[in-house]
């Protein structure tokens, strides 16, 4: 399995929160999710800070899906 990388791409924190990338974009632009650090213009997400923020919010939200999906605000959002 590969390394996961130190700063993550927007199609990166899609993945590895398992939501899509259009979501993670428009979160980002309206300041929800975890913080993210801009390099050349473009957001990246430090995975410690991903971490961090997952675990805040551990077990604090519900998917529509019916079921915990990380407990991330992100996964809230999405269409069934």
């Amino acid at each position: 399995m590969p390394a996961t990388p130190l700063l993550l791409t927007i199609a990166q924190l899609a993945a590895y929160l398992d939501v899509p990338a259009a979501e993670v974009w428009r979160a980002w632009r309206a300041g929800d999710g975890p913080r993210a650090v801009e390099r050349c213009g473009l957001p990246r997400w430090r995975t410690a800070d991903v971490d961090a923020w997952l675990e805040a919010r551990e077990g604090s939200r519900r998917s529509r899906y019916g079921g915990t999906v990380r407990g991330t605000e992100l996964a809230d959002r999405t269409a069934p």
